[in-house]
């Protein structure tokens, strides 16, 4: 996985698992019953692209972990990948 590369390029290369809130948690429905999906729909409609909601989620994930290695913020109000500074609307 994406661990290696970071052993080999400390410093230069992190993993960051931003899959969390795309995968459909504990196996089970409400009432009990298995959960057939292994994403969230919600996040994912055809099962494998995030829609809009979902493409905020994974900027987010993304920005905090480049904001927690160094990346500052830049004075127009945008972070350096021209995010708005301050997240997303819900």
């Amino acid at each position: 996985g994406g661990g290696r590369l970071s052993v080999d390029f400390p410093g230069r290369v992190s993993y960051v698992d931003c899959g969390g809130p795309f995968r459909a948690g504990g196996g089970r429905r409400e009432g009990g019953e298995e959960e057939a999906e292994e994403v969230v729909v919600r996040l994912m409609p055809d099962r494998l692209h995030p829609n809009p909601e979902g493409h905020r989620l994974l900027a987010r994930c993304l920005e905090t972990a480049l904001l927690g290695k160094g990346w500052g913020v830049q004075p127009t109000g945008y972070s350096r990948l021209g995010l708005p500074l301050g997240g997303f609307a819900p």
